[in-house]
């Protein structure tokens, strides 16, 4: 066999120099199975490294690319004869790594052949790029992904999730490949059809709904209610993204339908196992049902127009009273070891609370310019009601998210701080935000965790619990100088919210030095990032806000 590689490589050096352009493809392509089949003998009897096989892969690769691109070799040709050498270097890449030697079963030979020749004639050559030719050769793309399910995915899935993998694994593996490649087939060839990037995008998305949900395919009833949750998850995508669902009326009858599934999912996790009331399992599938309204709501502004603030403070309104019975229930069902704090229904409120105060935040970037007709003309006097809505949510949202803080200690505290982030869905609602513009958008979230910090140093300070007069000492001295961080926090509010100085400068620089003690006198964690939170915003104000100019006298 090796003579037989030897006598065509002298042949196709003759037939190249001068023999017809026909019968060197044809010597080309004999030589290069000639040549595969010699490197898998010497490979099987140990004669062959796979170091080497790598080696001569690319070296052939980048030489039937060079002789596709001087018109030696046709464009097929070309691909079949790279997809040779890089599909046996992939198995036997497999073989080393992964699987025993001869542990690949024997189709995959043939199914990695035909996703390398794909993958090569897609992104490495040129083709026609109208509708038909372009769907078909994305389609071959995708068949290629799916039969190679075993071993490529498979393996893919094993390394990724460190277990067994489950069908519902490698399905989702398949279609998230599958949407990546539609995404970077599209932005090589055509760039412009939108359209095929958001196969891809719902590609991804299928394939993460199937690697969250897990489907099992034994035909149990838990097994029914999680393909139901997965064509839930589908059709709501599906009514987002298209136009199928204007009306409010139709929206009711898809939120109905499609909301049953995450509330009743969302009891089964939050509930205990040996206790889950009746109530409680109804009355999280009907705020499930509303929440999905508000957010379909949201998305469908376009369509309800001048109605939508009438249907939108309606279903809150719903929304509100749902959960304080949820409340209530599971008030009356709790066991009597359960604090109040660890009740699912709080968890209800938090979400609803979240849901109502982003879609309402995000609906406000988008009717900039009064572009949606979304509320019912008004008096000049008469004020909205949805920016105070959604900030009225809010508050709850940040308050609710302190609440259920899971330690006690200056994790706590970082925690409360990270929680004021949901401050940043606060709008201008001409009550009590009147000055609230883009530039101070962030000004509730920076203050709000300076006065936490305050606020927990204080708490958490010696001097309520000193055995020592020393610790007394040290107790006094922290609240003295947190004290003196307050007309700080102050200049800073009037600074960032409406850009005016409410005091004299000089209280930053008086104040800054009065930090550095304050790290050594800290009874926590909390003083640090207090003092260290007074010095970066006293040197950014002395910087960027203040003049600093050379104090002269008058004479």
């Amino acid at each position: 066999m090796m003579l037989t590689n030897a006598v065509l490589c002298l042949l196709i050096g003759y037939v190249g120099s001068h023999g017809r352009q026909e019968m060197f493809s044809v010597l080309v392509c004999i030589q290069t199975v000639v040549f595969v089949c010699c490197e898998t003998v010497l490979y099987d009897a140990g004669l062959y490294r796979w170091q080497l096989f790598i080696i001569t892969c690319v070296i052939a690769a980048y030489t039937f690319q060079r002789l596709h691109l001087s018109k030696k070799l046709p464009l097929r040709l070309s691909c079949f004869c790279m997809s040779l050498y890089l599909s046996k270097a992939t198995i036997v890449l497999i073989e080393h790594f992964v699987f025993h030697p001869n542990k690949v079963p024997v189709y995959s030979y043939v199914t990695i052949l035909f996703l390398v020749f794909m993958i090569i004639r897609i992104f490495v050559t040129e083709f026609d790029t109208n509708a038909h030719s372009f769907t078909g050769h994305l389609g071959l793309l995708c068949v290629s992904v799916i039969v190679n399910a075993n071993p490529l995915i498979y393996v893919l899935s094993s390394y990724i999730f460190m277990t067994e993998s489950a069908a519902s694994d490698i399905a989702g593996l398949c279609s998230m490949v599958c949407g990546v490649l539609i995404i970077i087939a599209q932005s090589i060839h055509v760039p412009e059809d939108l359209r095929v990037r958001y196969t891809g995008v719902l590609g991804i998305f299928l394939g993460l709904v199937f690697i969250v949900f897990r489907p099992n395919l034994t035909p149990t009833l838990y097994s029914v209610f999680q393909w139901i949750e997965v064509f839930s998850v589908i059709s709501f995508v599906i009514v987002m993204v298209t136009d199928s669902v204007t009306q409010f009326l139709q929206i009711m009858l898809c939120s109905a339908v499609l909301g049953l599934c995450p509330g009743f999912r969302a009891a089964i996790m939050l509930y205990p196992e040996d206790n889950i009331p009746v109530s409680g399992v109804l009355l999280f599938m009907l705020s499930s049902c509303i929440i999905t309204c508000i957010i379909l709501c949201f998305i469908k502004a376009q369509h309800l127009k001048h109605t939508f603030e009438k249907r939108f403070i309606k279903m809150s309104t719903m929304l509100a009273v749902v959960s304080m019975v949820a409340v209530i229930s599971d008030i009356s069902t709790r066991e009597n070891h359960q604090m109040f704090l660890t009740l699912p229904s709080l968890k209800l409120i938090l979400c609803a609370n979240l849901v109502i105060s982003i879609c309402l935040k995000l609906l406000a970037l988008r009717q900039i310019g009064e572009l949606l007709p979304l509320t019912e003309p008004k008096d000049d006097k008469e004020v909205p009601y949805l920016p105070t809505i959604g900030n009225i949510a809010t508050f709850i949202s940040f308050v609710m998210i302190c609440l259920m803080a899971p330690t006690s200690s200056f994790y706590h505290d970082v925690w409360c701080c990270g929680a004021s982030l949901v401050l940043v869905c606060l709008q201008k609602d001409m009550r009590i935000f009147s000055s609230l513009r883009e530039d101070n958008q962030t000004t509730a979230t920076k203050i709000t965790s300076l006065v936490i910090l305050v606020t927990a140093t204080l708490y958490r300070s010696d001097i309520w619990n000193y055995n020592s007069s020393w610790m007394f000492a040290r107790g006094v001295t922290e609240i003295i100088l947190v004290l003196f961080s307050i007309p700080n926090c102050y200049i800073l509010w009037g600074l960032l919210y409406d850009n005016v100085l409410v005091l004299n400068e000089q209280i930053v620089i008086f104040t800054l030095p009065l930090n550095f003690p304050l790290i050594l006198y800290s009874s926590s964690y909390t003083g640090w990032a207090l003092a260290a939170a007074g010095i970066v915003s006293s040197i950014w104000m002395m910087f960027a806000k203040f003049a600093l100019q050379p104090y002269h006298d008058d004479y």
